[in-house]
């Protein structure tokens, strides 16, 4: 379990660092949904659980299941977004400077 932890960890800050450089070298905008889905899966993965307990736990209702993968994938999008963000705007003032 810590070994898919470390990789997902690993995972997730490839992905950003790959944002990042798809905002510096100003790649097309749609390469961000990849990025932000790969950042998805992996919130999801440490919100739910993988150690086999979840079959146990009790489902919660459909509007607190809808709002959790709403949060999900809104805070999967925000850090995909700004890693782009920042490779396209921030990045070139800091290296100018």
């Amino acid at each position: 379990m810590f070994g898919i932890r470390i990789l997902g960890l690993a995972t997730g800050y490839c992905v950003v660092l790959l944002e990042i450089y798809s905002g510096a070298i100003n790649g097309p905008q749609w390469w961000v949904y990849p990025g932000a889905l790969v950042i998805a899966l992996l919130l999801a993965i440490s919100m739910f659980g993988l150690n086999g307990s979840a079959a146990d736990a009790p489902r919660p209702p459909l509007a607190a299941g809808a709002a959790q993968w709403g949060i999900i994938l809104a805070a999967a999008f925000a850090m995909a977004f700004f890693a782009n963000y920042f490779g396209r705007e921030i990045l070139p003032t800091l290296i100018a400077v």
